[in-house]
This record gives structure tokens, C-alpha cells and sequence, in this order.
């Protein structure tokens, strides 16, 4: 319901990234998914599998443009284009100018040189396949370049909505999971960054104590280190589970696909931040 109000007339607007619009999509994605507004905006587009708006208003402007090119010149909207076109040559920024501009970013000046184009259909296909491509790389160098996404880019490479978004599980199971893998808890790796606490120094609170292990406190460690899950963690995951418990073979599990083992992790993960919120109450 949301994207088709934020693409609504963008074959005149989108010819500009619109940052407001592009916030809109990502505080939808973030009310979606239960997490906190300051969770990484990188994530969050790659937990719902969302590509910026912006291709979409891109490809809606050059496809509005394939169509004037294509019409007769006794038609007015091929005039005004005409009209704008010749306003361009002299320097005269306009949509035209625009469209021409994303056309040469994207590779394709070729195609406005010529101002004709054969299949539109396919021609579209790959000017949308570019864009999906150029921004999948630039959300991928985002997560590289962000400290906070470090163990989240090590389990996700691929911009398509998780599974657990879709299976039967209730509202706030989902809610447990999407703030477990989006960094949106109270474990000491993320309530330590807010402090201005070294990463090395962000240790798990009861490993400390009670075991005198100084362990830091990240999504790895308490899904597989940390006994105080022991219990919860033979319930949901060691009664299927018999791998190695190594950061590896986390992320595989972060990646799992099968519905029935996905549920355990979600419920097992679910467990881990009602403790750790009363831990912070």
C-alpha cells in the first residue's frame, strides 16, 4: 500500500532523488519490523528486501520519455518535449535535462543520442536490471562501511526479504527476531557503542561474574556461548542442531531457510531478549 503512494506521478518528480520520500519507505520498513528508528537504514532495507524508490521513480521518467519520443509530432505533449529538448541544447536545465543526465549516469547516452528506441520493453528490462544493480552494490558498500553492521553484512549479502517475515509465527516473535539480527537489543555490543565503550571492553555481564570469562557480549555469544541460555538453547536449538557452535555455522543459521527449524530459532531468540530486557529493567 505504501510504494504505490510514494511512485504516485513520479514520471515529472523522480527525475531528482527525493530523500523525504526515500525516509518514508525505511520508517514504514522499521514500524514493520519493530526495531528503533536509529537502527541502521542499510539493514532495515536489506530485512524487507527494499530497493530505494528512487529506480522505481527513474524507470517510470525514462518510460514516460520512451513514450514521447514515440508519439507523432502532431501530438502537444511531443511539442512541449520538443520545446524542452531544444531549451536543453541551450543550456536550459529542465526535465529533459534530467532524464538525459540519468540516461548517460546509468550507461545508457547512447540510447539518447539516438532518441529512438527499438524494443522499449527490453529496453526498459535493462535499464531497470542497471539500476537494481548499481544500488544492490552501493547498499552492499554501505553495510561495509558501517561498524554497526559488522556481524549483520556477514550473514546477509543478498537485498530479498527474510523468511521469518512470512511464516506463522505471532507479531512479536517476529518482532524478537528482526531486533536480534537489526542490532535493536540490550546486549552489551550495542548499549556498549551508545556508552562510547570499546568493542573489547563490552562484555557479557554474567559470563563475568559468574564465570569470571571475559566474553564479549555480541548475537554470537549468546546464541551459542552463553550458559545463561543453556536451558533455552537445548529446548529450541540442540534438540535438531548438532554442528559445531562457531560464528560460521551462526551465520548459516541466520541464513536458514527451512520453516520448521526458522520457527525455533525465532522462539529460542525470542527467549534471549525477554531476558536480557528485564536484565535492563
Amino acid at each position: 500500500m505504501v510504494k504505490p503512494i510514494l511512485t504516485y506521478g513520479s514520471e515529472i518528480y523522480g527525475i531528482e532523488f527525493s530523500d523525504i520520500l526515500e525516509k518514508v519507505q525505511i520508517e514504514c520498513c522499521k514500524y514493520f519490523l519493530g526495531v528503533n528508528k536509529s537502527v541502521n537504514d542499510s539493514i532495515v532495507l536489506g530485512e524487507c528486501g527494499r530497493l530505494p524508490l528512487c529506480i522505481e521513480h527513474h524507470v517510470k521518467c525514462v518510460k514516460y520519455w520512451c513514450k514521447l519520443i514515440s508519439m507523432t509530432e502532431d501530438r502537444y505533449p511531443r511539442n512541449c518535449y520538443i520545446m524542452l529538448k531544444r531549451h536543453d541544447e541551450i543550456g536550459r536545465t529542465n526535465w529533459v535535462t534530467s532524464v538525459k543526465n540519468i540516461l548517460y549516469r546509468y550507461g545508457f547516452g547512447f540510447v539518447w543520442i539516438s532518441q529512438e528506441i527499438g524494443n522499449v520493453e527490453l529496453f526498459l528490462m535493462s535499464f531497470k536490471q542497471r539500476l537494481i544493480d548499481c544500488n544492490t552494490q552501493n547498499w552492499l558498500e554501505a553495510l561495509g562501511n558501517s561498524p554497526r553492521c559488522d556481524t549483520y553484512k556477514q550473514f546477509k549479502s543478498m537485498l530479498n526479504p527474510e523468511k521469518y517475515l512470512f511464516i506463522d509465527i505471532p507479531f512479536y516473535v517476529r518482532k524478537s527476531v528482526a531486533r536480534f539480527r537489526c542490532s535493536s537489543h540490550k546486549l552489551a555490543i550495542e548499549t556498549g557503542r551508545h556508552l562510547g565503550i570499546s568493542r573489547e571492553n563490552r562484555l557479557c555481564t554474567y559470563c563475568s561474574v559468574v564465570f569470571n570469562n571475559m566474553c564479549i557480549e555480541d548475537e554470537f555469544h549468546v546464541f551459542f556461548k552463553c550458559p545463561k541460555f543453556n536451558q533455552e538453547r537445548q529446548m529450541y536449538i540442540f534438540s535438531w542442531y548438532n554442528g559445531e557452535q562457531n560464528f560460521l555455522n551462526f551465520c548459516n543459521l541466520m541464513q536458514i531457510s527451512d520453516e520448521s527449524k526458522l520457527k525455533s530459532i525465532a522462539f529460542f531468540v525470542t527467549e534471549i531478549m525477554k531476558k536480557k530486557d528485564v536484565d535492563q529493567n
